[in-house]
């Protein structure tokens, strides 16, 4: 008798913590396409605005972890391809964007600090988040090609900025303050 009501007891504790999880429903899903990394890729994309960890990925991608992980061998592992995207969808912000303040634009692509982002995007670009801003407003200004500009030659971030920002999307996290 003691061991159904232990039984018992243990299921109850299991639905709790499997209710008290957030569903899956709550974070956004890309439709699905192509190869598990375009897949991954997607997701990853569509929750920049957010903190997102490999074990959340997993949880979503039934894939085992080393799996996971070798599908980003190539762009020096997952935690380093998320910290990219959301390097290069601040560097498109903050040339759309160009009155949008840089703290609110490194809250936005999931950063928990401005002088973290700043650091990130130093090492990463080799120019700070504000000289990278205002070499692009001036090149669009004076007609210059951008990657003579800011010295970035292979990134070819400019050509991602030509495609609109969900602005919409941005206003609604509450992350950015300007009217849409």
């Amino acid at each position: 008798m003691y061991r159904i009501q232990h039984i018992e007891q243990n299921t109850e504790r299991r639905f709790a913590a499997v209710a008290a999880e957030p569903l899956l429903s709550e974070v956004a899903l890309p439709e699905p396409r192509g190869t598990l990394r375009e897949q991954v890729q997607d997701y990853i994309a569509a929750n920049l605005h957010r903190a997102i960890s490999p074990a959340e990925i997993l949880q979503v991608f039934p894939c085992s972890r080393p799996t996971l992980y070798r599908l980003f061998g190539a762009d020096g592992g997952l935690v380093s391809y998320i910290r990219t995207c959301r390097l290069r969808e601040a560097a498109i912000i903050l040339v759309q964007l160009p009155f949008q303040g840089i703290v609110d634009i490194a809250y936005y692509v999931g950063y928990g600090s401005a002088s973290d982002f700043s650091r990130a995007f130093r090492r990463s670009f080799g120019i700070s988040p504000s000289a990278y801003r205002r070499a692009c407003l001036l090149a669009r200004c004076h007609d210059v090609t951008p990657a003579s500009a800011t010295g970035i030659s292979s990134v070819g971030l400019l050509k991602q900025s030509d495609q609109a920002l969900p602005a919409s999307a941005l206003q609604n996290q509450g992350m950015l303050g300007f009217a849409a």
